[in-house]
């Protein structure tokens, strides 16, 4: 007979348990589905990235040195990549990262010590990320070494230390990640207490997300000039954690591979019977081994010179983990200790007292942009659940992320060059083109999620059927609540570069093209926004060509004619002119179609898995 669990190990599965389940899933066998198509879905992009590279290291014309400098690059995706997805990872479990009120209430009866829940829920933590860490490592650990090297005899104990000098620096930099955000999180609760530290984490957490997926989508970016900044030892390279990370994976790999005068021989010999007979039939074997040498002696110089850099960044990786780690576990421990005592109070919610400029700003609303009650009560429902839940703040960042990592690729080289050119550039214009363009199509996509399911009843019981002014306040809040600070926090980078008069005219068609894009991305909704189930339909991946054109059309097709437009007199008003056109066309046919007020959806079902012809 098996002997009973422990209590610190029911404890750690207890705590474990809460990062992969939640409300909506059931414990009884979904969640660990779950866990394996998250782990799958880790383990993939790994596998297909080692394959992209094979043709890289494919050439028999590529020594050893060239092979390093061609694989700073591939080193700097896995390491950024382990890194930001570990700690987004982390960030997007931020309530469950400590003992909240919930776990004080329910255990805190219980015959347990203070110190055993904290030390369980540590292992868990350590538990869950070492899951996550792992999973997404360990593919690229085994095959990125194998594929770096294929042409290169090695040996099996040398081709052992490339993987485990790979997988220590990528969990490394998992480790990273992760520790940053807990010494972040315990920092906050530390300073703030427990009450602030909620209003606190709202704000945070949207930040942190929005943060680390541009620097996601930013990788590629960042992996394209990584060996440049290690040959000038720039600032960049000294602020960049992924670049420290970098420097460490060649410190642990370079004196094994360069370091050996017999390797670079055998090398040669290897590289010339890997080569086609016919092709060995043309070439002479000193000749081909001449221009292996030469190739080799300019690679090893280039990559000598990165070794001052190399040298300096590998001490400031170590030193930055083990400053981390020490800050994260003593922040989280005295966090605990100071305010262990005051979560439970968190746990009662508090209802803030609107201030001033609250109340200035609802009666501004309820005055100027939602005057009938029902326009007031669909704007007041959509600002509000945008300003407070977590869950589509963070859906929101995402798409704004995206946005922000097209808009700082497309844009660099023009903020490069500075202001003062003759004519206003293209990708200035579009900058908020693109961000308005993402962010107001995400809000589309998160309005389709419901706040809180439960408080769906309460909509249809008290329906008045007036649908269209509902909307009209939904539509109002994107325009007010999120377009509009978008556009305004653009207005001095764009007079900057382009001038008072052409920035003013450019805020007038942005403002004009955002309200023309809520209004086509509203066209044929029949749900009331945060409200209604939320059915996947898997229509995006017929649909993308449709939303990429607009996209194209929306940003940068808009971006060029209001460049011809701002060098022509007059030109600006008559675009400006044209764009409300469009709107009030587009106002007309929505009143046009509101005679007849649609039936509004409030349980959507999902589509039958056999659908009848009825022939």
């Amino acid at each position: 007979m098996s002997e009973a669990p422990g209590p610190t190990r029911l404890l750690v599965r207890h705590f474990y348990a809460r990062f992969l389940y939640n409300d909506f899933i059931s414990p009884n066998g979904e969640a660990q589905a779950t866990t394996g198509m998250l782990l799958g879905f880790l383990a993939v992009p790994g596998l297909l990235a080692v394959a992209g590279m094979v043709f890289a290291y494919s050439s028999p014309f590529m020594p050893p040195s060239e092979r390093l400098l061609v694989s700073l690059s591939h080193k700097y995706q896995f390491i950024a990549v382990s890194m930001i997805v570990t700690a987004l990872a982390t960030t997007l479990q931020w309530d469950a990262l400590a003992l909240d009120a919930r776990d004080l209430a329910n255990l805190g009866p219980l015959p347990i010590g203070p110190a055993a829940l904290v030390r369980a829920k540590a292992l868990a933590l350590l538990l869950f990320v070492s899951m996550f860490a792992v999973a997404l490592n360990l593919i690229p650990s085994l095959g990125f070494p194998a594929v770096w090297m294929s042409l290169v005899p090695i040996g099996l104990t040398r081709a052992l230390r490339l993987s485990a000098a790979h997988a220590v620096v990528t969990l490394g930099a998992a480790a990273f990640g992760f520790l940053t955000v807990l010494a972040l999180r315990s920092l906050v609760l530390l300073i703030g207490g427990p009450r602030l530290f909620q209003r606190l984490s709202v704000i945070l957490q949207f930040l942190l997300v929005l943060s680390l997926l541009t620097a996601f989508f930013l990788v590629p970016l960042g992996a394209h000039g990584v060996r440049r900044a290690l040959e000038g030892d720039t600032l960049a390279a000294r602020l960049s954690p992924p670049t420290w990370f970098v420097a460490a994976y060649e410190r642990l790999t370079t004196q094994g591979l360069l370091n050996d005068p017999q390797l670079l021989a055998r090398t040669k010999w290897s590289f010339w019977r890997g080569l086609p007979s016919r092709m060995q039939d043309r070439l002479d074997q000193r000749g081909f081994e001449s221009v292996i040498s030469r190739s080799e002696a300019r690679a090893r110089r280039q990559y000598d010179a990165l070794q001052p850099a190399v040298n300096r960044l590998s001490a400031l990786a170590l030193f930055a983990l083990l400053a981390v780690a020490f800050a994260a576990v003593f922040l989280y421990g005295l966090a605990h200790v100071r305010h262990s005592g005051r979560l439970r109070e968190a746990l009662v919610p508090i209802t803030p007292r609107a201030g001033p400029l609250r109340r200035l700003a609802s009666a501004a609303a309820g005055a100027l942009i939602a005057r009938h009650p029902i326009t007031r009560a669909g704007f007041s429902f959509t600002a509000q659940t945008l300003a407070r839940s977590g869950r589509h703040r963070l859906y929101l960042a995402g798409y704004l992320a995206a946005g922000l990592a097209i808009a700082a690729i497309s844009v660099a080289p023009s903020l490069m060059r500075g202001p003062g050119q003759a004519s206003p550039d293209a990708s200035i214009l579009a900058l908020q083109g693109v961000l308005a363009f993402f962010l107001l199509v995400g809000a589309r996509a998160v309005t389709a999620v419901p706040a809180e399911l439960r408080s769906n009843w309460i909509f249809q019981a008290s329906w008045t059927g007036n649908f269209g002014r509902y909307l009209a306040g939904a539509r109002r809040a994107l325009a007010f609540g999120l377009a509009l600070p978008l556009l305004l926090t653009l207005v001095p980078l764009h007079v900057a570069w382009l001038g008072w008069v052409p920035a003013l005219w450019h805020l007038a068609v942005g403002w004009l093209a955002a309200l023309v894009l809520i209004e086509l991305l509203f066209l044929g909704c029949r749900k009331l926004p945060f409200t209604c189930t939320y059915v996947a339909k898997g229509t995006f991946k017929y649909a993308w060509p449709a939303y990429v054109a607009a996209f194209i059309i929306y940003a940068y097709g808009l971006a060029r004619i209001e460049r011809i437009a701002l060098a022509s007199p007059g030109g600006p008003s008559w675009l400006a002119a044209s764009l409300a056109a469009v709107l009030l066309a587009l106002w007309v046919s929505r009143t046009i179609r509101l005679r007849q007020p649609p039936e509004v959806v409030f349980d959507e079902m999902p589509e039958p898995a056999a659908v009848a012809l009825g022939l």
